[in-house]
């Protein structure tokens, strides 16, 4: 098990030690969600304010993009909550984490079908302005083929968080159909390159869409 943060029972509460990495929100929230061991292999979920004694904000990490969402660390040393801050019950803290991740998979998948379309949107502009010998290069079919690998990618993306936010919807688990494996010796023949060497989704078949330029 990968977590080594901890939580042991003491009088009237727990007392959290250890550090957490890669915190959405982190620096920027003010109440946290900590997963941590109550267990050798017992996860659980504890409710921490920031203004707590013992808790600390460590570096924000710089990222390429997704700025608007700081991901930092938070240290936890001797950090003192009653019991009522337990979210759930002792030991239910994966099922708990699975769900967060469940969401997080769909607001991430929207978020960047979003970026896709936009970056198509610029590639397809350029393609139309940008001429060589006189000829836009978006009517060469090398060009053609770039801009049709970016479209495949963005439906993928699409279609797969709508879908999983259609079974959300139902209340049915996701987990239980969201599953990946690599792509079969046919398929990986027209993957787009930027995908053949990456995991594919099994309910989202990549479709050829043509472009228009």
């Amino acid at each position: 098990m990968g977590i080594q943060a901890t939580a042991k029972r003491v009088a009237g509460g727990w007392l959290l030690n250890g550090n957490k990495v890669m915190i959405t929100n982190g620096t920027l929230a003010e109440v946290y969600c900590v997963l941590v061991k109550t267990g050798d292999q017992e996860l659980s979920v504890f409710v921490v304010d920031k203004d707590m004694p013992g808790f600390a904000f460590g570096k924000r990490e710089n990222f390429i993009g997704l700025r608007g969402t700081p991901i930092g660390e938070i240290f936890l040393t001797d950090v003192r909550v009653a019991d009522d801050h337990l979210l759930g019950q002792v030991g239910q803290g994966g099922v708990i984490g699975d769900h967060a991740h469940d969401d997080a998979r769909i607001l991430m998948g929207a978020v960047l079908s979003g970026i896709m379309q936009h970056a198509l949107s610029l590639a397809a502009k350029y393609a139309n302005e940008r001429t060589a010998l006189g000829t836009p290069i978006g009517q060469m079919q090398a060009i053609q083929r770039k801009l049709a690998d970016i479209k495949i990618n963005q439906e993928t993306t699409q279609l797969l968080w709508e879908r999983a936010a259609f079974a959300k919807r139902r209340g049915s688990r996701i987990r239980s159909w969201l599953r990946w494996r690599r792509p079969t010796a046919r398929a990986r023949r027209w993957l787009p390159a930027t995908t053949r060497c990456r995991c594919t989704p099994v309910m989202a078949t990549p479709t050829t869409t043509r472009w228009p330029i």
